[in-house]
């Protein structure tokens, strides 16, 4: 993974990972932040524009977060990619902390981790009804509601994702139609002609970028059984990027949530 997360990084803007590393540092793990720190001082960007991230944004408020307080219901750990987009989107600052689902089991794994999200206690009813939006409570933890596919798809936050890197490697099987094969295909092409324009629209680098052109090449195949779990990946992120255009191929919605379902069990091991 960790190769992985230096082409990822190595792929932001100076203006993005100076970004990332000063303000967003809650979002990252600290083998992340360490690859940021030693990719910002081999670039060897200048003093005023790290200042520029290192002081506290002009429209901006500081905030403690020993004052945080805590929502009142839990995340699984496959939701809490959800609720990342959600309070980010909103503009509630949070950070979550990883607890035990049970006191009886003396060792958690990652899958059955529950994370507490804690907010500034004057955002606690703001960021409560936008979370209740999207999600519902069962008996201490928020569930998340019934959503279509194409929400699913935008909910997708690729940079949250934690899949080892032996894990992107796995084949799977994946059957696709001709056409479904044949429109994956030309939304993938429109990424690569357009990456440019894609990433400054999205303020962020393409995750999966270089899995596209392969992924082009093995849909070429009658029967492209070996994909890997980075090539479905790359298919999501590619059609997340198209999803709300209004000439959106609908008849993609049921392999979309086929795959998106085989990721939400990938994220539950």
């Amino acid at each position: 993974m960790t190769a992985d997360l230096k082409k990822t990084i190595k792929n932001f803007s100076d203006e993005y990972l100076l970004e990332q590393f000063y303000r967003e540092k809650d979002q990252y793990t600290p083998e992340a932040l360490s690859l940021m720190e030693k990719e910002i001082a081999l670039r060897d960007i200048a003093d005023e524009k790290k200042n520029a991230y290192t002081t506290p944004e002009p429209s901006g408020q500081h905030y403690d977060q020993e004052s945080f307080v805590s929502l009142d219901n839990t995340f699984s750990r496959a939701d809490m990619m959800l609720v990342s987009s959600i309070l980010s989107e909103n503009d509630i600052p949070f950070y979550a902390k990883g607890t035990a689902p049970s006191d009886i089991v003396p060792i958690e794994t990652e899958a059955n981790k529950t994370y507490t999200v804690f907010i500034p206690p004057e955002q606690k009813e703001n960021a409560r009804e936008t979370i209740e939006e999207h999600f519902e409570e069962s008996s201490g933890l928020y569930t998340r509601k019934e959503l279509g596919t194409i929400d699913k798809l935008k909910s997708v936050n690729f940079y949250e994702l934690r899949i080892p890197e032996s894990q992107l490697e796995e084949t799977v099987q994946v059957t696709l139609t001709p056409r479904e094969k044949e429109i994956i295909s030309a939304y993938a092409q429109r990424v690569i002609d357009n990456v440019g324009p894609i990433e400054e629209k999205l303020e962020r680098p393409l995750f999966f970028y270089d899995n596209i052109e392969e992924l082009i090449d093995l849909l070429k195949e009658d029967n492209p059984e070996d994909l890997d779990i980075a090539h479905i990946l790359a298919i999501l992120e590619v059609v997340q990027i198209f999803c709300e255009d209004e000439d959106f191929q609908k008849e993609l919605e049921q392999t979309i949530q086929s795959l998106l379902e085989f990721i939400e069990t990938i994220l539950k091991k």
